[in-house]
């Protein structure tokens, strides 16, 4: 569904990253560099996306969603929608239609300045609250500084699992969260979008255990490059 081939991306900030040895086709080494060969994530399954902080997993992120400067990208990259080749510009406008996410940090994830009740542009139904283990009467009148960071999350992915998006990331979705609230979670992702093949998941964390019990492709990023495990 979602493929990118020799992508290389490329930050010349000091703050970003590490640097390593520069592509053949550089003079000189930016501060970091993110280097993808091939990946690729296939309708209704889930990848998991690991590696350690600072390796580059939020500017790959960023770059499937669209939100990356063109004079970043280099090495040729080719990009593919169902099977689709074309130039990053085009990828760009089908991201913004077809890919959601829900960010680690829950807050940022949802309107600071609407209500509960408001937060979706469509209405939904208060039993759809329930099946992501909200209350939606003692909740829906609260904005979500009033939330617990276990219900924004949970909020999140009920947005998101009501939209037509047909992939959905997933960065870090429990990191900062409580013990108690990140089993709640999980169930409710693991139920309503790893255990489900009506949505292809894209899975971002350092812990592949929060996975466990449902299956997975794997991708890593190992000293600035993405390769398949």
């Amino acid at each position: 569904m979602i493929e990118v081939d020799d992508l290389i991306i490329t930050v010349n900030s000091s703050k970003f990253g590490f640097c390593r040895k520069p592509p053949f086709f550089q003079k000189t080494s930016p501060a970091f560099f993110l280097e993808v060969p091939h990946f690729k994530i296939n309708k209704g399954e889930n990848v998991l996306l690991t590696g350690p902080s600072g390796s580059g997993k939020s500017f790959f992120v960023n770059t499937l969603l669209g939100l990356t400067q063109q004079h970043h990208l280099a090495g040729g990259a080719r990009f593919y929608f169902q099977g689709k080749a074309m130039s990053y510009p085009q990828f760009r406008k089908i991201a913004e239609k077809e890919i959601g996410i829900i960010f680690q940090d829950s807050i940022t994830s949802l309107h600071p300045y609407r209500t509960l009740e408001k937060q979706s542009t469509e209405p939904i139904p208060p039993d759809k609250f329930r099946s992501f283990n909200l209350c939606f009467d003692d909740l829906k009148d609260r904005f979500p500084r009033g939330l617990s960071g276990g219900q924004c999350q949970r909020l999140a992915a009920l947005i998101t699992l009501e939209t037509s998006r047909s992939t959905i990331i997933f960065d870090e979705p429990v990191t900062d969260i409580d013990r108690i609230s990140k089993g709640a979670v999980l169930e409710v992702i693991k139920k309503k979008f790893l255990e489900s093949q009506d949505k292809t998941v894209l899975y971002i964390t350092h812990r592949s255990q929060e996975l466990d019990g449902v299956p997975y492709s794997k991708y890593m990023i190992d000293n600035g490059k993405i390769c398949q495990k």
